[in-house]
């Protein structure tokens, strides 16, 4: 009864992973449209971004495959939370990844930034629901604290570029693309380091 639920619920999760993908990519298509009359920066930083948050797609959707195997779903209410959390934490995958599909994904910024530091919350929220159910202990601190980091690395690169650009800054002042771009490339590193961590476990778990 067990694998049956988490492999119906995997599997839904799948079909919204999806849905996530192809709005996405539907987007993108539709801002090609209009690639001709972008100059060669603007078509730079739209393809960067569109990989960029795909790169994070990719290991949200791989750690989560990962995850219901070690943290398998339960009838339990706490099961159940976690099953709203991953609702949620889809909701702002969607928020990641869509918005930035598009001509000017330097306008998506604040609302990407917003959108992933919520995505860590709520990753810690599932940890911690899932280590007590299945273990009765909190998560292990390494668990935690990337999470916290990583927004918190984001934010801190965006202020500070945003500081650097001009000493006075205003929001209609700073390099909008610069502070994009870096965000987009801490977020691809910070999602490489994550995947490279999460594929050494699982090769030790199989040997």
């Amino acid at each position: 009864m067990k694998k049956i639920l988490g492999d119906r619920w995997l599997w839904l999760m799948d079909v919204m992973f999806g849905g996530v993908a192809i709005l996405a990519f539907q987007r993108l298509i539709d801002s090609t449209i209009s690639i001709s009359s972008l100059s060669v920066e603007n078509i730079i930083v739209m393809v960067f971004g569109a990989i960029s948050v795909f790169i994070f797609f990719i290991y949200d959707v791989t750690v989560l495959h990962f995850l219901y195997i070690k943290y398998p779903y339960n009838l339990t209410w706490l099961s159940a939370i976690r099953l709203l959390i991953d609702l949620v934490m889809v909701f702002l995958l969607a928020l990641i990844t869509i918005p930035v599909m598009n001509h000017t994904p330097h306008s998506s910024t604040a609302l990407v930034l917003t959108a992933i530091s919520f995505w860590h919350v709520f990753a810690i929220f599932w940890h911690l629901v899932a280590e007590y159910e299945l273990n009765k202990r909190p998560p292990v601190l390494k668990q935690v604290l990337q999470h916290l980091i990583n927004p918190v690395v984001y934010w801190v690169l965006a202020t500070a570029l945003i500081l650097c650009s001009d000493s006075q800054v205003s929001f209609e002042s700073y390099n909008k693309i610069s502070v994009f771009v870096v965000v987009c490339l801490a977020i691809v590193v910070a999602s490489i380091i994550r995947a490279s961590t999460l594929i050494s476990r699982m090769s030790a778990l199989g040997e």
